[in-house]
């Protein structure tokens, strides 16, 4: 906004009026649009936290969910065999338990069984009986006189740990008698509260979870409550260890969504007795997204508790620090644009105060070119102040101090490269790119180059080869346009490329013409998009996209460069196979063409 008013009808009060109006004007705007941009940051970081939070919810309860549902169905299958068959004896049990390989497919699960119910009078005849297929030693255990007895008959595989439940009556722990009770009377399958299962016995800490589902005498009915107490015949049953159960589940859930770590708890709270599972690196997160979430769950009339840990990394780091980092540099952004409509006003006051109408509109014309092409200059001082703090000539800084200043540095590096970047795409698509040619050694360029980029490498703890001919490789280029354009595909390489990734450069000699290979096994490109690369403005999403910052312009500056010298560029890559781009640059420029000096 330029004001054109004759200095003689001012006031030194109008004066002041006209330069800080204007400036405070351009500040608020500018803080404004900084404060909905940092806001709006924030919320989006709100949003993501809330979709993973609820990612993580999800995924791990559904999966809780299908894998109890699984469990349940085997049990019915169970029920069925006995509701199909006058007698299920023991090898009758064995076949069916072995057709689920049980171990193999359904983790956490300990076995199969049935527990049968016996009446005082019918405990020794029942007893015998049992010893009478192939287990002389069979006792129903604990001994002592009650009206009704339970006792695990079956129990597949009938080995190791298992043989300790055999004989075992359920209804005399109270954990056990109550689960099996709902289970009764409501003819469901239930889970019981934690307990300590008779095959760990020796390992106290080793928590366990039954599963409950009745076998009723299919000639009498079960409609209601005390019909069902009366038909009751046993149960079929399965135990669970409750670490390899969750934690199957974790290593299946974890494998597409790294974020989870989980507790789970017995019942509605987390007393640390009633804990069920914890994940290896849920009490090695340190630094997490917000505080712990709670989140209670309900599966087969049992309630479950899970608490979650998130590592603040699930968010990658520029997303988190997006809210601020755009406060502080939408903050010293504001302040450096209004600085500088504040020295464009008292330059223009000052012009109009001693020139003629010519004058003044000349004194126009050059504020004008001063807005759009010396924007580095406030940008460059903000740099070397800044730089200044930081390498403490004004003092030393605290940690929070000097966290600031390097978000600040870093900010203004941006903002220097950005509008660096879109000068030279003006040069560009206005035909005003001059190209200084000498002759220069390509092969000691790409080790300066190299050698500037290692710590880059080294950081990420990627491995840099550098692969060069016997002889140097001189060609006729601008070195400072050249230097450019590689540094911009060796820093890609980089930042498309995971930690402990790979990158490889190679030159050689192609007849007259010098060849460089840029390989890296980074995520690479696909097919379907490889025609946005070195367009304008225009970024390929992938993994790593939210991880690295561009304006999108690197690649098309690149591409019109080495056209300019007379050569051609060209990518090879596919998604998740890394890239390979390739230059090729003549050795000597064939002047006549002009491509050195377009527009000029």
């Amino acid at each position: 906004m330029l004001f054109i008013m004759e200095p003689k009808e001012l006031s030194k009060r109008d004066t002041h009026l006209f330069h800080i109006v204007p400036t405070l004007l351009v500040f608020i705007a500018f803080m404004s649009v900084t404060l909905w941009s940092s806001y709006a940051a924030r919320k989006d970081l709100n949003k993501e936290k809330a979709q993973l939070t609820t990612q993580v919810v999800q995924s791990t309860q559904q999966a809780v969910t299908e894998r109890f549902a699984i469990y349940e169905e085997v049990l019915r299958a169970g029920v069925g065999l006995f509701n199909s068959s006058d007698y299920v004896n023991r090898d009758e049990w064995r076949r069916f338990s072995n057709t689920f390989e049980l171990q193999k497919h359904y983790p956490g699960i300990q076995g199969l069984g049935y527990v049968e119910l016996f009446s005082k009078s019918d405990r020794l005849s029942g007893q015998a009986r049992i010893q009478s297929q192939g287990l002389p030693d069979f006792t129903i255990k604990p001994e002592g006189d009650r009206e009704l007895y339970s006792s695990i008959v079956y129990l597949e595989p009938q080995e190791g740990r298992n043989l300790r439940a055999l004989g075992y009556d359920m209804l005399t722990n109270p954990t056990r008698k109550a689960a099996m009770d709902e289970a009764r009377d409501t003819n469901s399958a239930i889970l019981s509260e934690r307990v300590q299962l008779i095959q760990d016995e020796d390992q106290p800490n080793e928590p366990g979870l039954l599963m409950f589902l009745p076998v009723y005498n299919t000639a009498m009915p079960i409609k209601t409550v005390e019909e069902r107490r009366q038909a009751l015949l046993g149960y079929v049953y399965a135990p669970f260890r409750a670490r390899d159960f969750f934690g199957d589940i974790h290593k299946v859930v974890s494998t597409s969504n790294p974020a989870i770590n989980y507790q789970v708890f017995d019942g509605s709270n987390t007393e640390a007795s009633k804990l069920l599972y914890e994940n290896p690196n849920f009490a090695k997160i340190h630094q997490q997204l917000g505080s712990d979430i709670i989140s209670h769950f309900r599966i087969n009339n049992r309630d479950l508790t899970f608490v979650y840990r998130i590592p603040a990394d699930s968010i990658s780091r520029s997303v988190r620090n997006r809210p601020s980092g755009t406060l502080f540099g939408g903050f010293l952004f504001s302040t450096i644009l209004a600085g500088l409509v504040l020295v464009l006003l008292i330059s223009r006051t000052r012009a109009l105060a001693y020139a003629e109408t010519q004058e003044v509109q000349q004194a126009k014309d050059d504020l004008l070119s001063l807005a759009s092409h010396q924007l580095r200059t406030p940008a460059t001082g903000v740099k070397q102040y800044v730089g200044m703090l930081s390498q403490g000539y004004a003092g030393k800084l605290n940690k929070v101090q000097q966290s600031l200043i390097d978000k600040a540095y870093q900010s203004n590096e941006r903002q220097l490269g950005i509008i660096d970047e879109i000068l030279h795409v003006a040069r560009i698509d206005t035909g005003r790119i001059s190209l200084k040619l000498e002759s220069v050694n390509l092969s000691l360029l790409l080790k300066d180059i190299g050698n500037e980029q290692r710590p880059n490498f080294k950081q990420r703890e990627q491995k840099f080869r550098l692969h060069l001919p016997h002889k140097n490789v001189m060609i006729q280029s601008d070195p400072q346009y050249l230097r450019m354009v590689l540094e911009n595909l060796l820093s890609n390489a980089s930042k498309y490329t995971e930690n402990k990734g790979r990158v490889d450069v190679r030159l050689r000699i192609e007849d007259d013409s010098a060849v460089i290979k840029i390989q890296d096994n980074g995520v690479g490109i696909a097919k379907d998009k490889q025609h946005m690369l070195f367009q304008k403005f225009s970024r390929i999403h992938n993994e790593l996209t939210r991880q690295t910052e561009g304006s999108g312009i690197g690649l098309y500056i690149a591409r019109e460069i080495v056209t300019l010298h007379g050569g051609n560029i060209e990518v090879e890559s596919d998604a998740n196979q890394g890239s390979t781009f390739t230059i090729v640059l003549p050795k000597k420029i064939n002047q006549r063409n002009n491509l050195y000096n377009r527009g000029e």
